[in-house]
């Protein structure tokens, strides 16, 4: 797959191999080979400490990823993902990715948190293809 021409990430997503982290800073990595929702919550469930209401779909992942109250003395959380998770081309990772997207610019906390999507920099065309009709 080619890399995209005009492709500009949203805001908040990184391609980049070192991303700073400091105090404050939650690292959740997301490991490859993820190809089911389950299992992709799960993974949020277990290394974000995602509270017992969560409802296992995707408004309720949306909406713990825009509230991250329960987690305290956090000022930035770097989701770092191995590789682009389910299938390429697939309507999962096309929902996965815009609400990641949305997240970021939507994430509303006080204090505030700074949230960071990140993927290796091999996987910038595929995040483009899924994202290429969204407009950040």
């Amino acid at each position: 797959m080619n890399q995209p021409v005009n492709f500009s990430p949203p805001e908040g997503f990184s391609f980049d191999v070192e991303l700073p982290a400091g105090e404050g800073t939650v690292f959740v990595r997301i490991p490859a080979g993820i190809r089911r929702k389950r299992r992709l919550m799960l993974e949020y469930v277990r290394r974000l400490g995602f509270p017992g209401y969560f409802g296992w779909n995707w408004d309720a992942f949306y909406d713990c990823l825009c509230d991250l109250s329960w987690i305290e003395g956090v000022k930035q959380v770097i989701l770092a993902h191995e590789d682009v998770p389910f299938e390429e081309g697939s309507d999962q990772r096309e929902t996965y990715l815009r609400l990641l997207a949305d997240a970021v610019q939507s994430l509303k906390q006080d204090p505030p948190i700074r949230l960071v999507v990140s993927f290796p920099p091999e996987h910038l065309a595929e995040v483009a293809e899924a994202l290429a009709d969204s407009s950040f």
